[in-house]
This record gives C-alpha cells, sequence and structure tokens, in this order.
C-alpha cells in the first residue's frame, strides 16, 4: 500500500499576560499607568514539502506544541511574541480534525428539597452560574485542509491574543487601574495527518481540469460514471508515479521483460453511489498490439467490498479474443465496439454461474495485476459509497503493432501512429514512452 498517516496533538502558545506598571520617570510627577500588551501565541503551522515523502517524523514527534508569548512590560513595551513552529509535510497530506474526548459530566446543581419536622423549605444555589450555550460538538473526523502544492502553508491552531496592559483601562473615573488582562489560551486538537497517494493528488487535479476530457458512461442515467484517458501526459503526480514508484517495475517482472513502455493510463471514477456495474470485457481488443508481454494494473483509491470490486474470469487470456463493449450503449451486452472481425463477448452477467469469476476485497492503495486480455468488469457502488481507480497498461520487448477492424479507431487515439509503423513491427512511438530502465531524463541525480 502506498499510504502513510499518522495521529498528533498540536497545541499552539498561549498569549502573554498583560503589564500592571506605572511611569515613574523625572517630572512627570502624574505619569499614569503604562503597563504592555502581552506578546500573541506562537502558531502551530503546516508546510507541504515537495522534498519529503513520509510522515515518520510526526509518527517519532507526534506533541506539536509551539511556544508561548512573553508577558508585557513597563513604558508601554509588548512582550515578544511566541515562536512560530512550522512542521512540514509532504505534498498530498490530508489534515483530519478528530472528535475531542468529552470530559465525564460533573455533578450539576440543583434543587434540594429539605424537611426538618413538619416543616419543608426548597433550598435553591442562587450563587450558580448560569450555563452557557455549548459549542456544537465535532462527532466524526472532519478534512479541514489538502496541502498539495509545494510551500502552501496551513495554520493548524492559532496562538492566543495577548492581554491587554493597564494601559489600555483609564477612564475619566479610573486614573490608576491596577489590573491587566490575561493572554488567551492557544488553541489546540487532536489531528490525523495522512499523505494521500500520488494517483489521488493527480485525480484531483484532472477532475480540477476543465480542459481534460472526461468520458461519460450511462450519461443522464441514475448510474452515470466517469472516465479520463492518458492523464500520463498532462498530470505531473501520475508520471512521477509510474517512473518514481515500484509499479513498473513489478509489471516488468510479471510480464518478464527488462524493458517496460508505457501504454495507456485511465481513471475511473463513480463518486455519487449508486453507480452501475462496469461492462465485461478485455482491454487488449481496444489496442493495436499483438505478443505476450502485456500487463495491467488497477489501483483503488477507495476500500472496496468484493461485490465493488473489480472481477475477473480466472484464465479467459489464454482464450479467444472477443470484440469490445460499445461505450455509447454500455448496457447492451450484444452490441460489439467494431461489429466485425472479432466476435461478441458472451452474456457473462446473465450467466455468471458458468463462469470461475474472482474478485477481493481492497483497502487504498492495494493494486491489481492482471493480463489486459483476461475478461474482466466492475461491480456496482452501494449507495453512500464511491469507486475510484487508477488503471495502468504497460508492454514488453515481444509486443508489436497489430491492425484491428478499420470501422472504428483504436484506443487511446494514436494519430500518425499507422503511418510510421506496419503490422508486425516493434510497438516504438512518441506515444509510448520507456519506463524501465528509467530514462535519464526522468531519473533522480540524473542516474539512470
Amino acid at each position: 500500500m502506498f499510504v502513510d498517516t499518522v495521529k498528533v496533538q498540536a497545541r499552539a502558545g498561549k498569549g502573554g499576560n498583560g503589564c500592571i506598571a506605572f511611569s515613574h520617570e523625572p517630572f512627570k510627577p502624574k505619569g499614569g499607568p503604562c503597563g504592555g500588551d502581552g506578546g500573541k501565541g506562537g502558531d502551530v503551522i503546516l508546510q507541504a514539502d515537495h522534498d519529503i515523502n513520509n510522515l515518520i517524523a510526526q509518527y517519532y514527534s507526534p506533541h506539536l506544541h509551539a511556544k508561548d508569548g512573553r508577558p508585557g512590560e513597563g513604558k508601554g513595551k509588548t512582550g515578544r511574541g511566541g515562536k512560530k513552529l512550522i512542521v512540514k509535510v509532504p505534498c498530498g497530506t490530508l489534515v483530519w480534525k478528530l472528535p475531542t474526548p468529552k470530559p465525564p459530566p460533573e455533578e450539576a446543581d440543583v434543587a434540594v428539597f429539605r424537611k426538618a419536622g413538619s416543616a419543608e423549605a426548597l433550598e435553591i444555589n442562587f450563587e450558580a452560574q448560569p450555563e452557557e450555550e455549548p459549542e456544537p460538538e465535532l462527532l466524526e473526523p472532519e478534512v479541514i485542509a489538502d496541502l498539495t502544492e509545494d510551500g502552501q502553508q496551513f495554520v493548524l491552531c492559532a496562538g492566543g491574543r495577548g492581554g491587554k496592559g493597564n494601559m489600555h483601562f483609564t477612564s475619566s473615573v479610573r486614573q490608576a487601574p491596577r489590573f491587566a488582562q490575561e493572554g488567551e489560551d492557544g488553541e489546540e486538537g487532536t489531528y490525523r495527518l495522512e499523505l494521500r497517494m500520488l494517483a489521488e493528488i493527480g485525480l484531483s487535479r484532472v477532475l480540477a481540469d476543465s480542459g481534460v476530457t472526461k468520458h461519460q458512461f450511462f450519461a443522464g442515467e441514475e448510474g452515470e460514471f466517469q472516465e479520463t484517458v492518458r492523464n500520463f501526459d498532462n498530470v505531473f503526480e501520475i508520471r512521477r508515479l509510474l517512473f518514481d514508484s515500484p509499479i513498473a517495475s513489478i509489471m516488468g517482472r510479471f510480464m518478464r521483460a527488462e524493458n517496460v513502455w508505457y501504454y495507456s493510463d485511465e481513471f475511473f471514477i463513480k463518486t455519487s453511489g449508486g453507480n452501475e456495474r462496469t461492462p465485461w470485457h478485455q482491454d487488449t481488443p481496444y489496442f493495436p498490439v499483438s505478443g505476450h508481454q502485456l500487463s495491467s494494473v488497477w489501483l483503488s483509491l477507495d476500500a472496496l467490498c468484493e461485490e465493488e470490486c473489480l472481477e475477473f474470469v480466472v484464465g479467459s487470456h489464454r482464450e479467444t479474443l472477443f470484440d469490445g463493449f460499445n461505450p455509447q450503449k454500455p448496457g447492451d451486452p450484444t452490441s460489439g465496439f467494431y461489429n466485425e472481425g472479432l466476435p461478441i463477448l458472451p452474456d457473462i452477467q446473465a450467466d455468471r454461474d458458468n463462469f470461475p469469476i474472482v474478485s477481493w476485497e481492497v483497502e487504498p492503495g492495494d493494486i491489481i495485476l492482471s493480463s489486459p486480455s483476461t475478461i474482466h468488469g466492475g461491480g456496482p457502488t452501494h449507495l453512500g459509497s464511491q469507486r475510484r481507480a487508477l488503471a495502468i497498461r504497460a508492454y514488453g520487448e515481444d509486443v508489436v503493432y497489430a491492425e484491428r477492424p478499420a470501422s472504428r479507431p483504436t484506443v487511446p487515439l494514436t494519430p500518425g501512429l499507422s503511418s510510421h509503423l506496419k503490422p508486425g513491427d516493434p510497438l516504438r512511438s512518441p506515444w509510448y514512452p520507456r519506463l524501465r530502465p528509467v530514462p535519464l531524463a526522468e531519473a533522480y541525480g540524473n542516474e539512470a
């Protein structure tokens, strides 16, 4: 799993107390009050840093306490402010505010009925303070910040305000106030820092970019969901995920290939709950490829039960290559993508008991590795849940360019590919950059 999480307790600095002081300078017999204000307490600040990739520092130092402000001084001098505590965290850190444990209730002042002989009385404590309206309690963890950009800051706990000195409390009837204001306590609380996967940061960027085409399935229906293709070209996080994480190397071992090339990637976004299932299909028919060294990774961004997860027909990658489904008619299993040259896939959903179907319960960051020629489909999402996933396709040395029926273009679109390659040529093109070995231009420290 590519996630990291840690629980921290944060407390900002207390504001310094205001000062009680009076001026005793020569030639000022009635100098008056001159107590200065207390300094502000230090803030606890989180700052995103792209040079950090984990939360290990916060794991070993979970108490984040800023310095208190100094008291005010005579001659109207304001106390020094408490030093801010700046805590650096990785880009992609999600900040959750956790509910504060509720203290045990104190005994309330209630009216007491007393009786002595024939005399009866009701005893009431008139000194009891009226109850204040309680602040609304936080019952569930709440996301309060999403730190995605390098240098982005978020004030986790604000320092307390410094108290005012006695110089602020003079009036026409109070010339020499002998009191000052105390500094306020700083904010404090318990928080959970969660390092999101690069894929999840990339998804947030894709969804926020109006220039990215978002393909709709079941458009206009209750189970509508979205797909985005070739995010690698525009999203920095997806490029870094493929060049820096072990995923491409894992795919290479799966294919028994030393050289690994990128073919495509897709986000599948089911966020509304109650989404339809993804139709049964194979990926390979959509691709202009032929060969054995093909692999597909499905990386889940959400926790899923078996019914919601991707499902596979065991061993189907060794069998027939079928036509794909028609994206304009995803609910019709008889509608083909090309409608020529390849047989239509059987209606697996209507005859599930006669196929060896497997699925798994997954957690965020889990990956499922398979051949793109394996027949698979995505389960529906339950009401109140979501299913967001990143699919990555790669290939090895034995994969060559292959033609598909001319009725529709292959996906994703690769203009000019057929002009430069003929069937049987090794699949080498600027459309398909090499992932392993890592190209010199993409390696840290210029080490391939």
